[in-house]
């Protein structure tokens, strides 16, 4: 199957061009034809989907947190924004757990993420450390807009 290759010759890889004759390629129209052809149609593997032993020690190492962020569902939809609030205030450590609910892998603590409003990337912090009066409005409006509640 012949894929569009069109005038892709400027392309780069880590800044710099590829180096199709040491990788045994005539011209970089013949790697990047290969390059094309040998694409998998999927990367998913039986690995791919949800690891239930790693889900089950997580929730153990976080059932008070996730009994508490539960509670929000006893809550009206127009108030649960203002009752997570209340809830990181008194219980930072609730904090960890949002992550988990989004099934969203989490490096340091730090998901980022791109806010088509304002065009730019928005770094979260998911660290019990690092709740306070100015990023507990953040977190409630990443869970309002992931739609963690």
């Amino acid at each position: 199957m012949k894929k569009n290759i069109g005038n892709i010759n400027s392309a780069r890889t880590g800044g710099r061009m590829i180096r199709f004759e040491e990788l045994g390629f005539e011209s970089f129209d013949a790697y990047l034809q290969r390059f094309f052809d040998t694409l998998l149609p999927s990367n998913k593997t039986y690995e791919y989907f949800v690891d239930w032993e790693k889900v089950k020690k997580a929730v153990n190492e976080h059932l008070d947190e996730i009994y508490l962020l539960n509670s929000l569902s006893e809550v009206e939809n127009r108030e649960r924004g203002k009752k997570l609030a209340e809830l990181l205030k008194k219980y930072p450590q609730v904090v960890e757990v949002i992550p988990l609910l989004i099934a969203e892998r989490v490096k340091r603590g730090v998901i980022e993420i791109f806010d088509p409003e304002i065009e730019a990337f928005l770094e979260f912090s998911f660290a019990k450390s690092r709740v306070n009066e100015k990023t507990i409005p953040e977190i409630v409006k990443f869970c309002r807009n992931t739609g963690a509640f």
